[in-house]
């Protein structure tokens, strides 16, 4: 039998977004079904803003969906999705190739000071 495994917040279990991008949470030992491998990297992802966050161990139980495999299954958009995005709200707003090409410099020198 495959172990699943989903995010937890303590006493909620992460549980999707809801349309305006909010975390839904859902009671202990339930929640959005994902391998261990993608509840890992979603950790991570989500421990910048939720350091509570951890991996657990859920029940498929009756559930018959598939367990999510990547952020994109889960509908999580990764950080590199998200720069791309912004490059092109940079282009939409008129900053040029050069200015942009110089903050992303700049942000990642300071990443990785």
């Amino acid at each position: 039998m495959t172990q699943l495994y989903g995010i937890s917040f303590g006493l909620n279990n992460y549980n999707g977004r809801d349309k305006n991008g909010s975390i839904q949470v859902t009671r202990f030992g339930d929640g959005r079904l994902m391998t261990r491998s993608c509840a890992e990297t979603f950790c991570k992802v989500l421990q910048i803003k939720y350091p509570q966050a951890r991996v657990v161990e859920l029940y498929r139980n009756d559930r018959d969906e598939l367990a999510a495999e990547t952020l994109a299954d889960l509908g999580e958009q990764t950080p590199l999705e998200i720069l791309t995005l912004a490059v092109r709200d940079c282009i939409r707003f008129g900053n040029t190739r050069e200015q942009i090409i110089t903050a992303v410099e700049a942000s990642v020198f300071q990443a990785v000071k």
